[in-house]
């Protein structure tokens, strides 16, 4: 139950996200049978290959989606084997398994937000503040748990001190995708900053 209601936003986007791509398929006067079988084709050949890739923004992931399946619809009017081949292809490229990366469209985790944070838990393994630091988010973990089924305190310790990749640790804890593990780092991140600019000794990091 717990990890339904964890699920609850990925699946309204999913839903989101389909809704409009079948009224583009629809304003592109496609039939509903072709639009049927190219999502079903797509899905079948992105779950056999394994390990989708997403963008990390939701926004992104939607736009992305529309322009790459309205570019299949296209490709009925030309011919529907045509479609039916790029779409193979499209689902495989954007897998882990084809490794086609670039940094307009898969943003890797060395190069987010979370940079600055992980190079002051590096420095600072063995610091006070760190410790202390720990310490919220395993009360966090305590006071949460009915909520988040997942641990804080893990998945900071997998991702700022173990430097685990983000696909290592949607691995390891078994998470949906990206968006979910995001949301526990956006959860970590702001509460480091947070604890951080109350310490009133910050800049001056005790060993």
């Amino acid at each position: 139950m717990i990890k339904i209601k964890e699920n609850i936003p990925t699946i309204i986007f999913n839903l989101s996200e389909f809704i409009i791509i079948f009224l583009l398929g629809i304003i592109s006067k496609v039939s509903i049978e072709e639009i049927t079988f190219l999502c079903i084709l797509f899905i079948l050949i992105r779950s056999e290959c394994d390990k989708p890739m997403h963008y990390q923004s939701p926004i992104l992931c939607m736009l992305w989606s529309a322009l790459v399946f309205e570019s299949f619809f296209l490709l009925t009017k030309i011919n529907m084997p045509i479609a039916m081949i790029f779409t193979t292809f499209e689902a495989f490229v954007l897998t882990k398994n084809a490794d086609i990366r670039t940094p307009f469209l898969y943003k890797k985790p060395d190069n987010s937000k979370y940079i600055e944070m992980k190079k002051y838990i590096q420095d600072n393994k063995e610091s006070k503040e760190v410790e202390k630091f720990e310490n919220i988010l395993r009360d966090l973990d305590k006071q949460y748990e009915k909520i988040y089924k997942h641990s804080f305190f893990e998945i900071y310790n997998l991702y700022f001190k173990e430097e685990k990749s983000f696909k290592e640790i949607i691995e390891i804890k078994k998470l949906y995708d990206n968006h979910a593990l995001t949301k526990y780092l956006d959860l970590i991140f702001v509460s480091f900053n947070t604890y951080i600019n109350t310490c009133s000794n910050s800049n001056k990091i005790e060993k």
